[in-house]
């Protein structure tokens, strides 16, 4: 920074002296206008040129670390809000089909279970039925689930409260 300020200093002032030299020459004259506009450039330019070798900090570390912060947290914020979705339709089942086994007189609480199917879609995992169920309300919860929701025999289990 020194080295940049040091050549301006010098290259003004060899600006300067040129211009002074031309300006004495062409004293009064028709192209004198002409000389104290050229005058002016080469000190513009001799104030601006060792600007030319002033490096700035790179901001690429920065915007790729900043980047990598929002990609994170963006990932973090579609985990959370598949969570939650999964949340209140496994929430929303269990109590459609919870009150579908009531409409057939059938006592029991239904849970179900969400999961990210192979193609990103949510899809019906692991359903849970409480309730004291003889083996012929077993198979009407059965039906009831497998009707309505298309999830597999062998994802449905039973506990007895």
């Amino acid at each position: 920074m020194i080295e940049i300020l040091r050549q301006m200093v010098l290259g003004v002032t060899a600006a300067a002296i040129f211009s002074a030299a031309m300006m004495q020459f062409s004293h009064k004259s028709a192209i004198s206008e002409i000389v104290r506009l050229g005058a002016g450039m080469v000190l513009i330019l001799a104030l601006l040129t060792p600007l030319t070798h002033l490096t700035l900090p790179s901001f690429s570390g920065w915007f790729a670390q900043a980047y990598d912060v929002v990609e994170r947290q963006t990932a973090q914020a579609q985990a959370r809000n598949t969570e939650i979705t999964h949340s209140g339709i496994a929430s929303a089942v269990g109590g459609f089909l919870t009150e579908q086994a009531r409409k057939e007189g059938l006592v029991c609480t239904v849970r179900a279970s969400m999961a990210t199917g192979q193609d990103g879609t949510a899809e019906l995992s692991d359903i849970e039925v409480r309730g004291k169920l003889t083996a012929q309300e077993r198979t009407a919860v059965t039906e009831l689930v497998t009707k309505n929701c298309g999830v597999a025999r062998e994802h449905i289990t039973f506990t007895e409260d």
